[in-house]
């Protein structure tokens, strides 16, 4: 895909709360194409870059402006022909990865006449650098473009789904059974604000990359051109050009412990994600109307299990690939890809169930009215306030009694009349609206 088939990015990024899409959007955005593409990206850049901040050799201060939109074109143009030639490229001469790259940008060069530059393709940087600067590119993109959408998206549905049911009363499950008067809006709302939580870490986590040389010490470009602060530059073109954040102190180890970051806050959603699953499960079952199809729901939590451990396997891995030079940097990409699509994959099936999600009002009265015990809560508290001593199983057996419920509050001679006159009127649902109280759901 050509870089400038944005119509294309577009309609894949509005679609990205499907499952298939946003698979597709995920090729665009991190894969073995969007790797070389960032590999092209870095050395197209690093010598325009060089070209205007240092002062080098005569090779490079011959270039105009004109030369430089060409070198530039090089990455703008890039589309999958171009990453097919890259492979071409590597079974015909054995070079693999950066060394293909620079190949790549090279005979590109040579076709519109500035093959006098090939030696500044990388000029002063290591693989280390060059890969650093990808894989930030990838997981930024992957997550703000892909999963940070999908993921908004869920929580704009339980938003509207608390809204529709505003004021709706529900016991909530207790053990396993109803049993505390709230709100089903109240109780949503709960877990926008536990996934809005997450989704502001994940945000704030932000792709860091080198920019350092052998060893993170900048020694061959300090030594080639000592009169340029080399730190400084570094810092420079990673922020500025590149937009990412500069990892300032590097070694010959792969730092991306951003990944891990992120991948501990996406474990930390989909843990979210699976409570969710089962609260809602017993909603349904409870109060629900719903089509049997939607019982597909009851595999959610053990589908969010599974994909919170290829985060663990993957932070393994990712240990294993910082010390070893000859890891497999495709075989990274691909666990990086499906991981983060495996975070996202049993969304779509949740915003399906709430769009589809009916409470039945007649299941949720005759559940209030079979469990009048939940009103031992607030009349253990009243006993409280006025210093009764009480045996709590023994308050809640009077519950059950409308009749004993009465007797007992007629026969505590402290109490003022307001509270004798509320507990006598109380009911289980004039409790559960006061859950409405702590929310603005507007």
């Amino acid at each position: 895909m050509a870089r400038d088939d944005s119509a294309l990015e577009e309609v894949l990024r509005q679609n990205a709360c499907d499952s298939h899409k946003s698979q597709e959007l995920l090729d665009l955005y991190i894969s073995d194409f969007a790797l070389y593409k960032h590999r092209v990206e870095v050395g197209v850049y690093w010598l325009k870059f060089f070209w205007e901040y240092v002062d080098g050799s005569g090779i490079i201060n011959s270039v105009t402006e004109s030369d430089i939109s060409k070198v530039t074109s090089i990455y703008d143009n890039f589309s999958f022909s171009s990453y097919a030639r890259i492979k071409e490229i590597m079974k015909e001469t054995k070079k693999f990865g950066i060394q293909a790259c620079a190949l790549f940008i090279a005979e590109k060069l040579e076709e519109c006449g500035l093959g006098r530059l090939k030696s500044y393709v990388y000029i002063g940087i290591t693989q280390a650098d060059i890969d650093s600067i990808c894989f930030a590119k990838m997981m930024g993109n992957a997550i703000k473009k892909v999963w940070v959408p999908v993921a908004n998206d869920l929580l704009n549905d339980i938003f509207q789904t608390a809204k529709a049911y505003a004021n709706t009363p529900i016991l909530a499950m207790y053990t396993g059974r109803p049993y505390i008067p709230t709100t089903f809006s109240k109780e949503l709302i709960y877990y926008a604000h536990r996934f809005k939580r997450v989704l502001e870490r994940i945000e704030n986590i932000h792709p860091y990359a080198q920019l350092s040389g052998i060893g993170g010490n900048h020694i061959g470009l300090t030594l080639a051109f000592p009169d340029e602060d080399w730190q400084s530059l570094s810092r420079l073109f990673v922020e500025h050009i590149l937009n990412l954040d500069f990892n300032a102190v590097s070694s010959q180890e792969k730092d991306l412990d951003y990944v891990c970051y992120i991948g501990d806050n996406i474990r930390l959603f989909g843990n979210v994600l699976k409570s969710f699953s089962q609260y809602m499960l017993g909603v349904v079952r409870t109060y629900g109307k719903v089509d049997k199809s939607n019982y597909s729901y009851a595999c959610l939590p053990t589908a969010v299990l599974q994909q919170n451990e290829t985060f663990i396997i993957l932070s393994e891995q990712l240990a294993l690939f910082s010390r070893q030079r000859s890891f497999d940097e495709d075989v990274l990409v691909a666990n990086l890809h499906w991981s983060i699509l495996g975070s996202i994959k049993n969304i779509p099936s949740v915003q399906r169930f709430l769009k589809q999600l009916v409470l039945d009002q007649e299941r949720i009265d005759a559940t209030f009215d079979s469990t009048p015990e939940v009103l031992v809560d607030i009349l253990s508290t009243v006993l409280q306030k006025y210093g009764y001593s009480f045996d709590f199983y023994k308050l809640k057996s009077i519950c059950f009694s409308k009749e004993e419920f009465t007797d007992f509050v007629n026969s505590l001679k402290d109490l003022k009349e307001t509270d004798r006159t509320m507990l006598l009127n109380l009911t289980a649902k004039q409790c559960a609206s006061l859950a409405e109280k702590v929310l603005d759901v507007s």
